[in-house]
């Protein structure tokens, strides 16, 4: 060996393991073995002085770091709302969130439905959310709530507020339109046929296109029709 020769830990071991190879330790004295070659122990009791085991501490050095931070989330107050990452030096009414609006129609309208005891079914794709929703068999007005490709609604904390309350009255007043049309018996005489009727009546209407020389009455009379829907629906909602 020459002087100041280092030996790693591995190579170490397994020279040492294979000196002892048939040797005996001694029961009360850890690391003493006992030999039956004197040429085996004349070998190990060489290795042994020949290498000194020195056995050291890692070291850490501590030192005083600066941190820069380039985006922050910040806790919306709303399970449903969802911060995004925002630049530190914004200001807060500024910050950006996201609102699952797919997940949130979906489950105010089944909540909905088993608070009435309504039987119900989504259709469709789970994609689709409540699109294709029904209920006993009949489909709800929910055609423009098609979120599987823009589900995401991201705004303000204020705008990702009004969307989520939006949702919510539009499941809500849809649901209560069905029980007023086909569960109840409305205030106003045959009030839930006749919306029924204006519905179908407004379906037609509106797949109709008229010729130039009547397309002003034909707006005015769609306008009309839709006015009366909406006067019926408030009022089956009272």
């Amino acid at each position: 060996m020459n002087r100041g020769e280092i030996k790693s830990v591995e190579p170490y071991t397994s020279e040492k393991s294979s000196l002892l190879v048939g040797a005996t330790e001694d029961s009360e004295y850890s690391d003493c073995y006992s030999f039956s070659d004197l040429d085996k122990e004349f070998a190990y009791r060489r290795f042994l002085k020949t290498w000194t085991p020195v056995y050291t501490e890692d070291k850490f050095d501590r030192e005083s770091v600066t941190l820069e931070l380039t985006e922050v989330r910040t806790n919306s107050g709303d399970l449903d709302i969802r911060s995004l990452w925002n630049a530190p030096g914004m200001v807060s009414k500024a910050h950006l969130y996201s609102l699952d609006r797919l997940t949130i129609s979906v489950r105010e309208f089944k909540a909905y439905c088993e608070s009435y005891g309504l039987t119900y079914t989504l259709g469709g794709a789970t994609s689709s959310g409540i699109r294709f929703a029904q209920i006993d068999g009949i489909y709800l007005g929910f055609n423009d709530m098609d979120y599987s490709r823009a589900n995401a609604f991201i705004g303000t904390l204020e705008q990702c507020k009004h969307e989520k309350e939006r949702l919510q009255k539009r499941v809500e007043t849809e649901v209560k339109l069905f029980i007023a049309k086909h569960r109840t018996k409305p205030n106003l005489k045959n009030a839930g046929e006749v919306l029924s009727d204006l519905d179908d009546i407004y379906r037609v209407v509106s797949g109709i296109s008229p010729v130039k020389t009547s397309r002003s009455a034909y707006t005015s009379a769609l306008g009309k029709i839709a006015a009366l829907r909406e006067e019926v629906r408030q009022e089956l909602l009272v």
